[in-house]
């Protein structure tokens, strides 16, 4: 930034402000620079404040250097808050991993769980097993396993035991996994369970049961 002056009524300059400092610069002396309108007092221009002073030629003083203790106390706490901090981001970054893996697995579960039809499926399945091993014994005692096992084929057979689980099996979806539920009578059986797109099936005692109860059978038992 460079000043002119007017001075022993004359224009001198330009000046830099250390120029200005060695040109008998008074408080009165008028000055002007660059986006100033007009010839100002020097004691106007905050500029001119150290000039006017003396203060020009101040330099600036630094702080005492730090004691080497200090420094090294100093250094040691950034040390110990490193060495702290970093069990806590591994805690962290494991908490996190842990989590991402939940939330895959939720989904993975959430996306195979088996749906009625695979139960019934695997429900029919099972009760067919149960009527053919009926069947093969010479006398069941039951008029309705002795139509099923002699009387009809087996394309008829598994319609037929189609329709009776369809009545009978009903299944509870609690969205990662689902159970199956046999109904005959007043009484209530798990009978399967169903995850990862896979149906398990048990009791088979009381899946063959249920068709021994003297129970109603669907219309396409009726000949």
């Amino acid at each position: 930034m460079e000043f002119f002056i007017i001075k022993d009524g004359s224009q001198q300059g330009p000046f830099t402000l250390e120029e200005l400092a060695d040109a008998g610069v008074s408080s009165e002396t008028l000055v002007w620079r660059e986006g100033m309108e007009q010839w100002t007092p020097a004691w106007k221009v905050p500029e001119m404040k150290d000039i006017l002073s003396g203060n020009h030629n101040a330099k600036p003083t630094p702080p005492p250097l730090p004691q080497q203790g200090a420094v090294d106390a100093e250094a040691g706490e950034e040390r110990a808050r490193t060495v702290e901090a970093a069990p806590a981001d591994r805690r962290r970054s494991r908490a996190v991993v842990w989590l991402a893996v939940a939330a895959v697995a939720f989904f993975i579960l959430l996306m195979t769980c088996p749906g009625a039809d695979k139960h019934r499926e695997a429900v029919s399945r099972e009760v067919s097993e149960a009527v053919a091993s009926a069947s093969d014994e010479l006398d069941t005692g039951n008029a309705a396993l002795d139509m099923l096992g002699g009387m009809f084929g087996s394309v008829i057979t598994t319609q037929i035991v189609d329709a009776m689980v369809g009545q009978m099996v009903s299944v509870d979806d609690y969205f990662i996994f689902s159970i199956g539920k046999l109904h005959y009578g007043a009484e209530e059986k798990t009978v399967s369970f169903g995850i990862l797109g896979h149906v398990f099936t048990f009791d088979s005692a009381d899946l063959r049961k249920a068709i021994e109860t003297d129970k109603p059978l669907p219309d396409t038992m009726a000949v």
